[in-house]
């Protein structure tokens, strides 16, 4: 009996398949039920109709045969009587011609009923005649009488709406028609559901035979494929816990990754731009903020083009990088900050590519080499100075003897001549102009001389008053302003050699202005230095100029003997600070000072520089 059974029992695939049969046969007999309902209830209509109408037809022809006068009025009125209590449409009585002798139906005529003349030639025959017009749906009978009156044949036409009759006979003819559509589509759902839900589980069920040997207590298939699936994802949460901890591990990782390129991106002084292959600005350090001047919400996620404005150069190395493929190594630019100061960059530029070689962006180096070029000009300043100094000493220490003697002599032969002596004018133009070379040799030779700086410590505002008050009697028409910070600490230097240094530029400043103008002073901290401004309206400074204005002998003036801004420069520098300077034409100069604040001497000792 066991035995029986198992070979009895069918598989899940076959158990499907045989409701799913079983299933269609049943909607099939519904279906044709449904049908044979319908059929029947037409049939029976159709006896109750014609049953109605027969009626109707023998009641009018007995009327007929028992009726006097035809035509009188109260045979038409008891015909009337007769359609209105059996609710029929009309009774008409025809010739066997055609001609109307009566009829219920007053709008009639006797081209309504033509095509029934003519269809009867036997009395008592009875003829069912369905008929449609426009407006509506009608069944007729046409029941021929023999009169003896006329010894001829009479037809009496019964006519009655038949909507309800229409209505059976279309339901019946849509059943039909959605039967054969609902066999169809349910032969086709049948396939459907076999070949999207059927075919996947046999598929499912050999991998999970091989996946998996079969259980003698798991009876059916989809025991077995039910539990061959819980143990896979039994298995596969197991490895899911696995890849969690083998991600968070790597996640973690890349988390230190990530935070080591920061510190390393932010550790750099040098500063790094990173545009994608659109050209987009993806990534910048803090020092590459700092040197273009803006937050980093200016730069992300906008184009280079766009958001470097003012800086062309820069556009010019990233646009050739991105479409020509052209890049740079330390190439040495110089532009102009936010701020509007001159900085001296080098630009090294390469292509970013993935493992496959594949360009997914462009990196740019910018170095600030500004202080570092400072340097180098201050280097070669002092080397120039060296030299001059070395080859000079001997030829000025020898000049001076020369004038020496030259003003002595002239000023023994100023004491030899009468007063009225013509070449005594003569002789007072060589001592004067003596003299003037004296000074200028002074000058020269305190320019290529090492300084002695004997530092001490002072007060800065009242350095600049004293140099402005020695230089008094040269401003009339100028518009002197000074502006001080009312917290300025006390510097460290050499206090006389310092105001020398203002007055030199105070001096240089006012021969600018020769029609009058305003000279300003401002001083203010900044940083480890003191910042001190003096700037002018005179004429102001050719491009070509600001570069060679602290050489020694190079002045713009006729008169100028070029060696006052190479003395401001030299103490400047021995002071451990810079000179900057700005200037357009025709609008003025400004002379950026800047002292520390800690000079790296011993208070009132004498250093030799």
């Amino acid at each position: 009996m066991t035995d029986f059974k198992r070979k009895l029992r069918f598989g899940y695939e076959k158990e499907i398949r045989i409701s799913l049969l079983f299933f269609i046969l049943f909607l099939v007999l519904l279906n044709f039920g449904t049908f044979v309902l319908l059929t029947r209830t037409k049939i029976e209509l159709e006896k109750q109709f014609d049953l109605k109408l027969r009626s109707v037809a023998t009641s009018s022809a007995s009327l007929w045969k028992n009726s006097g006068d035809k035509s009188s009025e109260s045979f038409q009125k008891t015909l009337q009587n007769l359609a209105f209590e059996t609710k029929v449409k009309t009774i008409a009585f025809l010739s066997q011609e055609g001609k109307i002798l009566v009829s219920t139906d007053s709008s009639s005529q006797k081209d309504d009923y033509s095509e029934f003349v003519g269809s009867t030639t036997k009395a008592g025959d009875f003829y069912y005649i369905p008929s449609g017009d426009k407006k509506g749906v009608w069944r007729s009978y046409i029941y021929p009488v023999f009169d003896r009156a006329t010894e001829s044949n009479i037809l009496i036409f019964v006519k009655s709406e038949a909507k309800t009759l229409h209505a059976i006979e279309r339901l019946s003819e849509i059943d039909s028609f959605l039967i054969g559509v609902g066999v169809l589509l349910i032969l086709f759902l049948a396939f459907l559901f076999i070949r999207t839900i059927l075919k996947p589980f046999s598929i499912l069920r050999e991998k999970a035979a091989q996946a998996k040997k079969r259980s003698p207590a798991q009876k059916s298939d989809v025991d077995f494929v039910i539990q061959a699936f819980s143990d896979t994802i039994a298995e596969l949460r197991k490895k899911e816990r696995i890849l969690e901890g083998l991600y968070q591990g790597t996640k973690k990782d890349a988390e230190r990754l990530s935070k080591l390129n920061e510190y390393i991106l932010k550790s750099i002084s040098s500063g790094v731009m990173v545009c994608d292959k659109e050209g987009e600005i993806i990534r910048l350090n803090e020092s590459a903020l700092k040197i273009l001047g803006e937050a980093e919400t200016y730069f992300m996620n906008r184009p280079f083009y766009q958001a470097l404005e003012g800086f062309d150069q820069v556009k010019k190395f990233l646009n050739q990088g991105l479409g020509k493929k052209i890049f740079v190594s330390n190439e040495e630019i110089e532009v102009e900050d936010k701020k509007g100061r001159r900085i001296c960059l080098g630009i090294s530029t390469s292509s970013i590519k993935n493992e496959r070689g594949e360009v997914l962006g462009i990196i740019m180096l910018l170095n600030d080499f500004t202080e570092l070029k400072r340097l180098q000009e201050e280097m070669a300043f002092k080397e120039k100075m060296a030299v001059l100094g070395e080859m000079s000493a001997g030829l000025a220490h020898e000049l001076r003897n020369s004038m020496v003697s030259i003003l002595g002599y002239s000023k023994l032969l100023k004491k030899l001549l009468t007063a009225d002596d013509s070449t005594r004018e003569i002789i007072e133009g060589i001592i004067n102009e003596s003299c003037g070379m004296e000074v200028m040799l002074k000058k020269f030779l305190n320019i290529t001389k090492p300084l002695e700086i004997v530092a001490s410590k002072f007060d800065i505002e009242k350095v600049i008053r004293e140099a402005k008050k020695s230089t008094e009697k040269e401003i009339p028409g100028i518009d002197f302003e000074m502006n001080f910070d009312k917290s300025l600490p006390h510097l460290y230097g050499d206090q006389l050699l310092l105001k020398q240094v203002f007055q030199n530029l105070f001096h240089n400043a006012i021969e600018a202005m020769p029609e009058g103008g305003k000279l300003g002073v401002t001083v203010i901290p900044k940083g480890d230095f003191l910042e001190i401004d003096i700037s002018d309206t005179g004429y102001g400074i050719s491009e070509k100029n600001l570069k060679k204005i602290f050489n020694p002998f190079f002045s713009s003036k006729q008169k100028g003997v070029g060696l006052g801004l190479s003395l401001v420069k030299k103490i400047i520098t021995s002071h451990q600070g810079r000179v900057e300077v700005e200037s357009q034409e025709r609008k003025g100069t400004t002379f950026k000072i800047f002292l520390p604040f800690h000079l790296k001497v011993r208070v009132k000792k004498k250093v030799k520089v």
